[in-house]
């Protein structure tokens, strides 16, 4: 890395944030005292008040005491492959380092409350053959597993499947308020939700088949452990959000899943299916970000865009604003859809679909650049996968896009 690389490296590491007189950011002051301003451009289109409507109304609530809640859809790169500490794609340890993590870190260092503490999906580790606890060790999944097949999915990777015993999960937030949004499937059987080892509150799969939450609340906030225990395998589970009941802010709901494609995120077969389960996050903002799987799957470019009309259709349903965004860019060495001109022309078709359909854009392809230079400027875990320092800059940059949007 040379020097220039290196400063570059070192600001977004360490810098602090400069402001205007009305608390919006206007760029970073580096490690030397200088500016470096980051302006939106062409990377970032249609980002304003009319075009997010629900996501200003919903930021209003989260600094005035109240939650927003965003959900970023995504494949590996959303996950936090290349991230992490080591494993396949150095997954072990990287939900920490994943970019709605990072974007929710920068939020918070902007002035505005922001967690991604709630456990979305499995991320599919299954597929990626990481245990769950070494991706993610707020979780402790005892005999409980991770489904893998397609028939499981839902947002954010499958399905969680109880066994005769207890699943733990510890979020990293002060919280008092857990919600499990669950599978009734008219199967017998109940499961008991506890906090810290206090009384259970028992919950039932019967009848009928539906999504149900199974809400239970601490007697305090503060930083708590919840544990899921069943008696039998009946019990799936979709996904856990967790809130504080005496102060706002954004959460982000991380719905990445190793390995998919875009097709897999309209899947509508089951109840828990992900289309039928946005509806159920309530989500305020949906940020898109497929493109990776499907330009090395060879998906037709014709296919791939409307795959994601669809999924844009389908998450501005629930009441969402939606944004689409490029992902990165692969290494062309390995991955030549990304030097053949297939990869080209998915994003320039992202950025014309979101024009027809008056979708903010956050281009992260342009502003990251080829391959080469996003490796040499923030570092690539491998052809694929992004660095911590990557998503970190990736979060810092939408959050402020985001935050200073109208």
């Amino acid at each position: 890395m040379n020097e220039a690389h290196r400063r570059k490296h070192q600001y977004r590491q360490s810098a602090d944030w400069m402001v205007d007189s009305d608390g919006r950011p206007m760029g970073l002051v580096g490690p030397d005292g200088e500016l470096f301003t980051l302006p939106a451009g062409a990377h970032a289109r249609r980002m304003t008040a009319g075009r997010m409507p629900a996501w200003r109304r919903a930021l209003g609530r989260a600094m005035a005491g109240g939650r927003a809640r965003v959900l970023a859809l995504g494949d590996s790169t959303v996950v936090g492959a290349g991230a992490g500490t080591g494993g396949n794609t150095a997954l072990d340890n990287a939900r920490r380092a994943s970019f709605p993590s990072s974007l929710a870190r920068a939020m918070g260092r902007l002035g505005v409350a922001a967690h991604n503490e709630a456990l979305v999906g499995t991320q599919n580790m299954a597929g990626a053959g990481v245990a769950y606890g070494t991706y993610d060790p707020r979780v402790a999944l005892g005999p409980f597993v991770l489904q893998s097949s397609a028939n499981f999915l839902t947002a954010g990777g499958h399905l969680f499947r109880s066994a005769v015993g207890t699943m733990s999960f510890t979020p990293q937030v002060d919280c008092d308020r857990f919600e499990v949004l669950y599978v009734r499937n008219g199967l017998s059987g109940t499961f008991d939700l506890a906090i810290d080892g206090g009384a259970a509150s028992t919950f039932s799969l019967s009848p009928g088949t539906s999504m149900q939450t199974a809400e239970i609340v601490a007697a305090g906030v503060g930083r708590h452990t919840l544990t899921i225990t069943t008696a039998h395998s009946n019990l799936y589970i979709s996904a856990i959000l967790v809130s504080n009941s005496e102060s706002g802010g954004v959460e982000i709901l991380q719905g990445g899943s190793w390995g998919d494609i875009s097709g897999n995120f309209l899947s509508a077969t089951n109840v828990w299916s992900p289309a039928n389960v946005y509806g159920d996050l309530a989500p305020d903002l949906a940020l898109v970000q497929l493109t990776i799987n499907d330009i090395n799957a060879g998906t037709s470019v014709t296919q791939h865009l409307a795959n994601l009309a669809s999924l844009a259709d389908n998450l501005a349903g629930t009441g969402a604003d939606v944004i689409l965004m490029t992902g990165l860019q692969s290494n062309p060495a390995s991955y030549p859809s990304h030097g053949n001109g297939h990869s080209a022309a998915v994003y320039a078709g992202i950025a014309d679909l979101a024009e027809a359909r008056g979708l903010p854009l956050l281009d992260l392809a342009g502003r990251l650049g080829p391959y080469a230079r996003a490796n040499d400027e923030l570092g690539m875990s491998d052809g694929v996968h992004g660095s911590a320092a990557l998503y970190g800059d990736a979060g810092l940059w939408v959050a402020r896009t985001l935050l200073s949007a109208g």
